[in-house]
């Protein structure tokens, strides 16, 4: 049990190793201690858990429009759309976003961060999610990578970077 300050954000209980396994269902409940008043509040309602540590799936990312050329990804639109279905076998719905940042490789072109966009409902664990940018982000010429995040509850994943150029005369 840890004990907690004023300055505390939110109260964390560390379960000694070897007593419990992942893959268990387990209900749990809680209930705070004053000591300094000698107040115990009432207890929680239960919720049920199960241990893991599998993190959401995340299968098909695609990028439309999108070709080869010469070894490269291109998009010949200044509005691509981004898709990828994002699983769990625990969470029901899933946080899935989109992220589009300047290539490291092209720095002169800028560096860091330029989208990030999702649904504004998060889809269903399974479903297949899907997020255009909106005008005005991109640049004919841009070198960019993008990757796909996806968040349910304590479960997080995300796909690794690939990389595009956006050309419009191709």
């Amino acid at each position: 049990m840890s004990s907690l300050t004023s300055n505390t954000p939110k109260p964390v209980v560390r379960v000694p190793a070897g007593l419990l396994e992942f893959g268990w269902q387990i209900r749990l409940r809680v209930r705070a201690h004053n000591v300094t008043a000698g107040t115990v509040s009432a207890w929680s309602p239960w919720q049920s858990a199960t241990l893991s540590d599998v993190v959401p799936e995340i299968t098909g990312p695609e990028m439309t429009p999108a070709q080869e050329s010469g070894g490269v990804t291109v998009t010949t639109s200044l509005t691509p759309t981004f898709s990828a279905t994002a699983s769990h076998p625990f969470v029901d719905s899933l946080y899935v976003a989109f992220e589009i940042e300047h290539d490291p490789d092209a720095p002169e072109q800028g560096t860091g961060h330029i989208w990030s966009g999702a649904e504004p409902d998060d889809p269903a664990s399974g479903a297949r999610t899907q997020v255009t940018v909106p005008a005005g982000v991109l640049q004919d010429g841009w070198r960019l990578r993008w990757r796909v995040r996806a968040n349910g509850g304590p479960f997080a994943s995300q796909s690794e970077w690939r990389t595009f150029t956006v050309d419009l005369d191709q």
